[in-house]
């Protein structure tokens, strides 16, 4: 897995211009799934882009 901060970079990134669904995300950086995807963004105070996660999975 990358650092948290390049996490959270390409997080931004396949949210904005590959409007990938959270689940392929944590799949493309090696996470199991979005949910430890998301602990993993608000542990490193991104609670942003955890939020952004939850709200595209439920759209």
């Amino acid at each position: 897995m990358s650092e948290p901060n390049t996490v959270a970079d390409e997080v931004r990134f396949f949210l904005d211009w590959c409007h990938m669904p959270p689940e392929w995300i944590a799949h493309t950086l090696g996470y199991a799934d979005a949910e430890n995807l998301r602990v993993t963004l608000r542990r490193h105070s991104h609670s942003d882009l955890a939020d952004r996660l939850t709200k595209t999975e439920a759209a």
